[in-house]
């Protein structure tokens, strides 16, 4: 009876994720299911002048993020592909005395009301230069998603 159990309580998150994947394939046409690059620079980065608390989004997941010189690139996913998606990020200007120095970026999803289902992945360029030329300096980033249960994501940037 035991192994019964066991074995059903590794199958329930298994079946869940396939009825989901199910249901989001079954809502939307071939053509909200192409994912687009988003070309360089049409995210935006905001240095301070934020209260974090008063951030709020969309749910997604950030999939992974690198530098490629002073430009961002983020991998995303979440669920949409009836509406355009937007994302912002926002730096907090408290850097850590560290060598390097680390700083937390809160990254907002806003999904324009898309309530189609098919799960996306996009991959976008963000100009980060403001945030390189603030900090003068090699440093570590915290990416953190806004309202979205995946964690952070740390990346470094270096000048060379």
């Amino acid at each position: 009876m035991h192994k019964i159990v066991v074995h059903f309580r590794r199958l329930v998150p298994i079946a869940v994720i396939a009825v989901i994947l199910v249901f989001a394939a079954a809502g939307c046409d071939s053509e909200s299911l192409q994912s687009n690059d988003l070309p360089a620079g049409s995210e935006k980065l905001q240095i301070g002048g934020f209260e974090l608390t008063e951030l709020q989004g969309d749910a997604f997941a950030i999939k992974s993020a690198r530098f490629i010189g002073n430009q961002l690139e983020m991998n995303v996913y979440f669920s949409g592909g009836c509406a355009d998606h937007d994302f912002r990020l926002y730096a907090a200007e408290a850097v850590t005395r560290s060598i390097p120095p680390q700083l937390s970026v809160y990254a907002v999803h806003d999904g324009n009301g898309d309530l189609c289902e098919a799960w996306l992945t996009e991959t976008l360029l963000i100009d980060a230069s403001p945030l390189v030329e603030w900090l003068d300096t090699p440093f570590i980033m915290h990416l953190h998603p806004v309202d979205s249960t995946p964690g952070s994501v740390t990346v470094s940037w270096d000048a060379q």
